[in-house]
């Protein structure tokens, strides 16, 4: 018999859908529509909509989030940089994660910027 794989479900609509699905609070969406296009759809396409059921919470959220980010920096090859990031307190992880423009690293590093 041959094994069947199952593909998890990836989200398929907006971004507004999808903070309306998951019921984020203000705090959350401020958080979401002010990181960069590519970290919302990241964290769209890999979220699970199955996943839940009654909403997100501002740490689902976060830490979605920063997963996305961290990915998408390519910052997990870089443990003394990530270890960095994640020593600093949740709000100046949020101001980096929304400011931050690796376009504009000359050497496209992340490191201590």
């Amino acid at each position: 018999s041959r094994s069947r794989e199952r593909k998890r479900k990836q989200w398929q609509g907006t971004p507004e859908e999808f903070r309306e699905h998951f019921k984020f609070d203000d705090r959350s969406v401020t958080f979401f529509v002010s990181v960069p296009e590519n970290i919302q759809k990241g964290v769209m396409s890999s979220y699970d909509p199955a996943k839940s059921q009654v909403g997100m919470a501002w740490e689902d959220v976060f830490e979605a989030i920063r997963q996305e980010w961290i990915k998408q920096l390519h910052m997990a090859s870089d443990s003394e940089v990530l270890r960095e990031f994640l020593s600093y307190p949740e709000d100046v992880q949020r101001t980096v994660m929304m400011k931050f423009d690796p376009s504009r690293s000359k050497d496209g590093k992340v490191g201590f910027r």
